[in-house]
């Protein structure tokens, strides 16, 4: 009865539809965007960023096929519902921690390095906690209000963003280069194709594809949401890397903490209409309240889940002051690129391709031995 009852209050819990759940995954990607990625895949692979891009979006996809099939056995449940069908509660806790240290990491790097770059760009003189409680406390209210908010307002915000980010492609247009393209092939073939299938990273949403399914109004939506995410998160992610490489050939040889940024210093229409960064800087802050505030969520939604909790939304707070002191833990640029370069690389793929991957992989065979038997 106790398990029956569990079942059924997370049935009753909010769902999305396929369209707020395709926008929640395209935000992660675009969120990544804005914090640098396109900068870390072009310094890592050169001119051959866009062939690299491509390549590691088509394991993307083949990933979310591969994750669709897996938990085609178990509709509606999550990876903390199929761990606990693997190992029990032991395993659920363990796998579930590991989530939350990830999405913690993720929340905590992106608000710091996004902070960071504004109080250096506009606001040198103001008090950093400012900055940071200027983030935090929206995306900590917004999931005091459930699931179905967090959905709506992404669903509002995101075609702002986006439509900044194809404003900015286009804008550099008359930039662009051809020949920074070549070699086609950038620092060589294992650059691009062996240690570049490492940028898999770039497709954050990846990580979020686990909890989705019970999230959903209907558990058939699942694939769909997760292939056209991801297509148009790897379209998106091309373009911007294109723009980089075809205008910003500097981004090559350094690591400008904010290289997109660049790209907005050089929009402008005339002698009226100059400076137009400040808009994209304000998209750009849009992006990162929508994507925090599902971080958040799905933060909240694994305590709730691994530990039964009645009233999820009470941890909205304490969640924000654990991202708020972990922002002021980090002192310097280099600890964000440390935490963002070479533990969340490697903490992402451990996470995804090993412990995700693993515990479907294990519940599908137990399942198929079960049948048998």
């Amino acid at each position: 009865m106790e398990i029956l009852g569990k079942e059924l209050r997370f049935m009753k819990a909010e769902k999305i539809g396929k369209f707020e759940a395709i926008c929640l995954m395209i935000i992660i990607i675009v969120n990544a965007i804005v914090l640098n990625i396109p900068n870390i895949i072009v310094l890592s692979t050169g001119s051959s960023a866009i062939i690299n891009v491509i390549y590691v979006g088509a394991i993307a996809i083949a990933f979310s096929v591969i994750l669709f099939k897996l938990f085609d056995k178990f509709s509606g449940k999550d990876i903390l519902d199929v761990s606990e069908y693997v190992g029990g509660k032991i395993l659920k806790l363990i796998v579930g921690t590991a989530f939350l240290v990830f999405f913690l990491i993720l929340s905590i790097v992106a608000v710091r390095y996004l902070s960071s770059s504004i109080k250096i760009i506009y606001f040198n003189n103001s008090p950093f906690v400012y900055i940071l409680l200027f983030f935090i406390v929206p995306a900590v209210a917004v999931n005091k209000l459930g699931l179905k908010t967090v959905a709506c307002v992404n669903v509002v915000l995101i075609f702002i963003v986006i439509v900044s980010l194809l404003f900015l492609f286009i804008s550099s247009y008359k930039n662009f280069t051809i020949s920074k393209m070549f070699p086609i092939f950038g620092n060589g073939l294992n650059e691009t194709f062996l240690i570049g299938s490492t940028n898999i990273i770039a497709f954050t949403n990846l990580a979020f594809l686990f909890l989705l399914p019970s999230l959903l109004k209907k558990t058939t939506d699942f694939k769909e949401v997760s292939i056209y995410s991801i297509i148009v998160s790897a379209t998106i992610l091309v373009f911007s890397i294109a723009t980089l490489i075809l205008t910003l050939p500097i981004v090559t040889e350094s690591d400008e903490m904010l290289s997109i940024y660049l790209l907005t210093r050089m929009v402008e229409f005339g002698n009226f209409l100059e400076r137009l960064d400040a808009f994209f800087i304000f998209a750009w802050i849009i992006t990162l309240l929508s994507s925090l505030s599902i971080s958040i969520f799905y933060i909240i939604r694994f305590c709730s889940k691994m530990f039964n909790l009645q009233d999820e939304k009470v941890l909205a707070s304490p969640i924000g002051l654990i991202i708020l002191g972990g922002c002021l833990l980090i002192k310097n640029y280099s600890q964000i690129k440390f935490l963002g370069v070479y533990i969340y690389r490697y903490g992402f793929i451990g996470l995804v391709f090993g412990i995700g991957l693993g515990i479907l992989v294990l519940a599908n065979l137990k399942l198929k031995r079960k049948v048998k038997l």
